[in-house]
């Protein structure tokens, strides 16, 4: 096996919107803390000075594209050509780092890409190839991917954003199989939850009581935390809106939206890190109650209107959903 310790090892994000770029720094700071030394790359479509921020960005490098957010899954199915690095990875912004990814980059010198596979079969409308509906065919979740910058994984990227774009759709999973079932001379390491854990995964780490108390101890807690929505975990929110209030005023020279969406973000997550919050968020009717009080506070103009949940960026159209006979 190859000392991967002498090759250049980095991960890379993609943040395009105010939001997006508050998630990066929060999950690029779990990275580093967790594995020291490792380089830290960005790609957003914001004007933001990486040099007057200090400890509140830990990113190496930062590149800015004159993108709409709508177009981030262009860029994110293209990743492998903005990263510098020969092996790595690329992660959502909404995850949290817990753990060393070590074990992954030591399996990249005998495969080329390592995704987590779905057990759930989509139902999803589209085919893998003439005749085999994506329901009979593995799904892998794209909200983080391992790779070894080689030819066979630049063939994946490059054909998934091909038929990313030729299909002109919403999702980048659907694709991204028909781009693994079009290469099937790439080397795929198929990942389980503890390499990207999502809400109501964390339990499966309970169900291992007949391992050794050594083994259990390694799978019990996720290396990668994959919350997704911090209006349905706010136990991030607190960080995120103490990155808000300090890089907030160093975007270079923002254009009216921007400091639109940075004021709309800021109100959201002052309201979602509230210890009251916490405290409702999984509780409905609670939660309904603050909802309709937020609403009427609005109304009569002693607070802003200000959505819980944030927009999200279309781009093309959504995929059906249909029953497989």
């Amino acid at each position: 096996m190859q000392d991967f310790k002498k090759l250049k090892i980095g991960i890379i994000y993609v943040a395009f919107g105010y939001e997006y770029l508050l998630m990066a720094i929060h999950s690029a700071k779990t990275l580093k803390m967790t594995n020291p030394g490792i380089i830290c790359e960005l790609i957003t479509n914001l004007p933001f000075d990486n040099t007057k921020v200090g400890n509140y960005s830990p990113f190496d490098s930062i590149s800015v594209l004159k993108q709409e957010s709508k177009f981030n899954r262009i860029v994110k199915t293209d990743i492998i050509n903005h990263a510098s690095f020969d092996i790595g990875a690329y992660f959502d912004c909404d995850t949290e780092i817990q753990g060393s990814l070590d074990p992954i980059f030591k399996c990249l010198d005998r495969f080329d890409v390592a995704i987590k596979m779905s057990i759930n079969p989509t139902f999803k409308d589209y085919e893998i190839a003439p005749g085999i509906h994506g329901h009979f065919f593995t799904v892998w979740n794209g909200g983080v991917i391992f790779f070894r910058k080689n030819d066979k994984a630049k063939a994946l990227f490059r054909r998934w954003s091909e038929i990313y774009q030729q299909e002109g759709k919403t999702s980048d999973q659907p694709t991204l199989a028909r781009a693994i079932y079009d290469n099937p001379d790439v080397r795929l390491l198929s990942l389980n939850a503890v390499w990207n854990t999502a809400l109501g995964e964390e339990i499966v780490f309970s169900k291992y009581k007949k391992l050794s108390s050594k083994s259990l101890k390694q799978i019990q807690t996720s290396r990668i935390w994959h919350y997704r929505k911090p209006e349905e975990w706010p136990y991030v929110a607190p960080d995120l809106y103490s990155i808000h209030q300090h890089i907030n005023n160093f975007m270079v020279n923002p254009d009216k939206t921007i400091l639109m969406e940075v004021d709309n973000v800021g109100r959201r997550y002052k309201i979602l890190a509230l210890p009251l919050y916490r405290y409702i968020f999984n509780r409905p009717l609670l939660k309904k109650i603050f909802v309709i009080i937020l609403n009427v506070l609005a109304k009569f103009g002693i607070m802003q209107s200000t959505k819980l949940s944030r927009d999200k960026e279309r781009f093309g159209e959504n995929y059906k959903l249909k029953q497989i006979a």
